[in-house]
């Protein structure tokens, strides 16, 4: 019999850097990145119900103590191509959860370290000061994280609300 999963469970810090995961926070299943904030590993949580602090870093700390992670290498990102889920050639927006593709630095998600803001490359899973970015990026509102299993795309979620993307 054949198993098919979206991942495995592996400690935090065997996790590579851009890689989902999932564990728990409390009561909470929370989906994350995992990337390092000045050389701390670190994880940007992407979603979680009722979830009070998305698109903020949970420092490694937190996985000293529970360190299993469920990693999931092969989410990808999907975003809209509405006109109004994109933001071009107007002033940015860096509200915390929207994605800005900028041309040969790749795609970076705006968060929030402690009082500012900053920038997490999805591909990479690096984190970016946003003043060292250069250029003018294409500003995406509403995306969704995405699996393949059995060959066929599954949403785990949408941001920012649950209704499907639209693609124009």
């Amino acid at each position: 019999m054949r198993l098919m999963t979206l991942g495995d469970t592996m400690n935090f810090a065997a996790v590579p850097l851009g890689c989902a995961i999932r564990f728990r926070r409390g009561e909470q299943t929370v989906t994350a990145i995992k990337t390092t904030i000045n050389t701390v590993d670190s994880a940007v949580m992407l979603h979680g119900i009722d979830a009070p602090q998305l698109f903020t870093s949970l420092a490694a700390v937190y996985f000293q103590h529970n360190p299993e992670v469920f990693a999931m290498p092969d989410l990808y990102f999907a975003l809209s191509s509405d006109p109004d889920d994109m933001i071009i050639g107007r002033e940015r927006n860096f509200d915390r959860g929207h994605l800005f593709i900028y041309e040969g630095q790749g795609t970076l998600l705006s968060y929030s370290v402690g009082p500012g803001s900053t920038l997490l490359n999805i591909e990479t899973g690096a984190s970016v000061a946003i003043g060292a970015v250069q250029g003018e990026p294409i500003e995406v509102t509403r995306w969704a994280l995405v699996a393949t299993l059995f060959d066929k795309p599954i949403t785990l979620f949408t941001h920012p609300d649950d209704r499907p993307l639209r693609f124009a």
